[in-house]
């Protein structure tokens, strides 16, 4: 990658050669003294022409742009009908091969003028000024540093937050993912912006958060920055209401601090009503859901007649068995269906539920309930191929320990009854182990217990 002092001297040297380029202007975040400094900085430069005859020129043939480097891709952002007095009206971005890019602007030298003049900008050096007419003035790049909320914005911000947290539980009910986490990005724009007032109150110089909030991890207090980590969600849907729910205590927290210093009122009934509403809506669903969930448990290796056999015709007999509990449970309108991916009876179940969805239950979602990250450890070589298969055509995994031991495969089960309606027990009637104690547990709690064994009649 070409150095800082490369990239200057070629990027002054294209203007310096064209009379129709007057100045050269760095933007971004190169240009912010506050900014840290690293390689995937990008330039963001202003070429500052000298009419618009010549940018209409400079845009329509680029060839002038090779000498930049070896492009890699290149993106040309303009308006249906470019305004050159508006710096911001046509972009052409480039990456280049050795990782660097420009992010390259045009705009008349009156247009130029106007902004500096305004200081309604973000921070910014000037490389060149062949005429010697540009002044940055003492308010340079003011623009993107925190600003005090008037009132006004401040109740609006906290309206739009708590207005569309619905929106989030709804997609999550509906379990539409792309949906729940397009609006759980929205709230987190609000989340920034009052964050961003946070700090400034706590700064007593202009401070800026950065672009989406980049700087907030180095600004924030640690116990804050973690709350507002956690609102950034996996592709699961409860990490999703987990951080929904974490948006809005991180919010009501900091919105109420920022209302006590600048005299504000926060809406706390907002806050109230939405935070129950968004409760009672993740119970429904968790009970809708639970009431087309059914689960798997049984027997490992040791405790079957064909061990690890799974050719032995009894095994091939039996398979077919458990395949038509399954799809007796889908026609019964169960959907979702959740492995403890252990060895024996759960990866049986596992690989005959995936030759189903592939057949006739195509709506059929495969859950996988991993009790530790190291399940596999010391199991055969053999085992463990026959795991990542079937891991690999799961839809959802929940990993709910980072190690396996007797508690955590005991939580294991506990948990997969807890997320079901149904239990398909391989079982003899044994009351010790850990099928025994999961049917029980289920038995207690109402769930349906189907019991199979491998030998019934």
């Amino acid at each position: 990658m070409r150095t800082p002092e490369q990239m200057k001297e070629l990027i002054i040297k294209v203007a310096e050669k064209d009379k129709r380029i007057r100045a050269v202007m760095l933007g971004g975040s190169r240009a912010n003294a506050d900014a840290p400094r690293d390689d995937w900085m990008d330039y963001d430069v202003g070429y500052v022409i000298d009419c618009e005859k010549s940018i209409k020129a400079m845009t329509k043939d680029l060839t002038w742009m090779d000498v930049l480097g070896d492009e890699v891709s290149v993106r040309i952002t303009s308006a249906e009908k470019p305004d050159w007095s508006d710096g911001e009206s046509y972009f052409i971005l480039t990456q280049y091969a050795d990782g660097t890019r420009i992010d390259l602007t045009f705009a008349t030298v009156d247009a130029y003028h106007k902004t500096l003049e305004s200081g309604d900008h973000g921070p910014a050096e000037i490389w060149l000024d062949k005429d010697g007419v540009f002044n940055l003035g003492h308010d340079n790049g003011l623009k993107y540093y925190v600003e005090a909320p008037d009132e006004k914005t401040y109740l609006v911000c906290c309206n739009e937050f708590w207005w569309i947290m619905p929106y989030v539980a709804k997609g999550l009910c509906r379990q539409e993912m792309s949906f729940a986490q397009t609006f759980l990005t929205h709230i987190r724009e609000e989340l920034v912006k009052a964050l961003g007032w946070y700090v400034g109150m706590k700064n007593e110089t202009p401070v800026t958060i950065g672009k989406f909030g980049k700087y907030l991890q180095k600004l924030l207090p640690p116990e804050i920055w973690r709350e507002f980590a956690a609102t950034y969600a996996g592709g699961e849907y409860p990490q999703m209401w987990s951080a929904l729910f974490m948006a809005g205590e991180l919010f009501g927290k900091v919105a109420q601090q920022v209302a006590d210093h600048y005299g504000f009122a926060y809406p706390y009934k907002d806050e109230q009503r939405v935070t129950a509403l968004l409760k009672s809506m993740q119970s429904d669903a968790t009970k809708r859901i639970r009431a087309t969930t059914c689960a798997f448990t049984g027997r490992r290796p040791q405790a079957l007649p064909w061990g690890y056999d799974d050719g032995h015709p009894d095994a091939r007999a039996f398979a077919k068995r458990i395949s038509a509990e399954i799809e007796r449970s889908y026609d019964a309108g169960y959907r979702n269906f959740i492995c403890g991916m252990a060895q024996g009876v759960d990866l049986l179940a596992c690989e005959q539920a995936i030759l189903l969805k592939k057949t006739t239950c195509p709506e059929l979602v495969l859950v996988a309930a991993i009790p530790g990250k190291d399940q596999t450890r010391n199991w055969p070589s053999e085992q463990i191929e026959r795991y990542n298969a079937c891991l690999k055509h799961c839809d959802v995994r929940r990993i709910l320990s980072q190690f396996c031991n007797v508690e955590t495969y005991h939580y294991r089960n506990r948990w997969m009854v807890d997320n079901a309606s149904r239990l398909i027990a391989v079982w003899e009637g044994d009351p010790s182990g850990g099928t025994g104690r999961t049917v029980a547990y289920a038995e207690s709690k109402g769930v349906d217990v189907v019991k199979i064994w491998w030998d019934e009649k």
